[in-house]
């Protein structure tokens, strides 16, 4: 299963003819819990309107995420609309990214092609300073 982003939706992929669109700011609730019996988190994603889209974490070949919490608040950034997250594509050499959408504070969350960024980069303002440089293509999201 591969989950993924448009300008105004998301798109959760099964296979190439069987997926499902939620647009975006169209989710009330992403949600994790514990199965006990299989013993793996299973992700709820819960629609405005129709059935929710229950799956299991270790399912999702794309984004890679560390675990099950991050999935889930990557989905929930994929949700919100553009003024609380801003995208990047890092060009070669590039380790400096200026938000411009909104203000950054101490709670901003980095993501690196879709897994979580738990170091290797500072604030300073309305930047995110990473510590190594990036070779080119690479896509960064900063949500807050």
């Amino acid at each position: 299963m591969t989950i993924a982003q448009s300008v105004d939706s998301i798109i959760f992929k099964w296979t190439p003819t069987k997926y499902r669109t939620i647009t975006k700011g169209g989710t009330l609730s992403v949600s994790s819990r514990y199965d006990k019996l299989r013993k793996k988190y299973q992700i709820i994603v819960t629609p405005t309107s129709g059935s929710p889209i229950i799956f299991y974490y270790d399912s999702v070949t794309s984004p890679v995420s560390a675990d099950a919490a991050e999935l889930v608040y990557l989905i929930q950034s994929y949700n919100r609309m553009a003024g609380d997250h801003q995208d990047f594509v890092a060009t070669a050499g590039q380790t400096t990214f200026v938000v411009t959408k909104f203000h950054l504070n101490d709670n901003y969350k980095v993501f690196l092609n879709g897994a979580y960024q738990k170091s290797g980069h500072t604030r300073s303002g309305d930047s995110v300073i990473f510590s190594a440089a990036f070779a080119g293509g690479e896509e960064i999201v900063i949500v807050i």
